[in-house]
């Protein structure tokens, strides 16, 4: 019996460390689209904002390429860009994206701990009782931040398990097991099985 909760400990060990790892993924690449998106942003408002203030006689006003007035134009195709990606930024809402990833993150991360000190604390003898209390605790915890957290994708979980198997990083004499499977639910989450 204690052998099969070992065996849970240290798979849910795995799974939370796969989870936490794929939520940082998507909060860094939330976090590097929000600041492209905002950057192209505010490059085109401003360049629009000087076309527009340019007088009449300023020499920008005058160069043709490909018979084209280069200012005008830029002027024109910069009035539809703008008001457009300003749009993306506020709808797409990267950086919130980024926060919600980042947080349920953490939260992983804290669970990991906990199964961490279990399984550093099992390895020389434990109250069972007190490993299924504290692992019927953790279990709820998990399936509440399974609803809260943002969904995370079969195909992104997977290359990072993926490339964990390959480096060998996260497998120690303290924590061997099988590794976690992720699966898709019905909501287009993955979980982890």
């Amino acid at each position: 019996m204690e052998q099969d909760l070992n065996a849970v400990t240290r798979h849910w060990y795995d799974r939370t460390r796969i989870v936490e790892k794929a939520h940082f993924t998507r909060c860094a690449l939330f976090r590097r689209r929000h600041v492209a998106l905002g950057c192209v942003t505010i490059v085109c408002t401003s360049l629009l904002g000087v076309l527009s203030n340019l007088s009449p006689d300023h020499g920008l006003l005058r160069v043709q390429i490909f018979g084209l007035n280069v200012a005008n134009d830029s002027k024109v195709l910069l009035t539809i860009l703008a008001p457009v990606l300003t749009a993306l930024v506020s709808f797409l809402r990267f950086d919130e994206k980024s926060s919600m990833h980042h947080n349920a993150a953490a939260r992983f991360a804290s669970m990991k701990r906990r199964l961490h000190i279990i399984i550093a604390g099992c390895s020389a003898g434990c109250d069972q009782n007190m490993v299924k209390a504290e692992l019927e605790k953790i279990c709820e915890k998990w399936d509440a931040l399974t609803l809260q957290a943002p969904a995370l994708y079969l195909k992104e979980a997977s290359f990072i398990r993926d490339s964990d198997e390959a480096s060998g990083e996260h497998r120690s004499t303290r924590r061997p097991g099988s590794s976690p499977q992720l699966v898709a639910s019905s909501g287009g989450r993955a979980e982890a099985a």
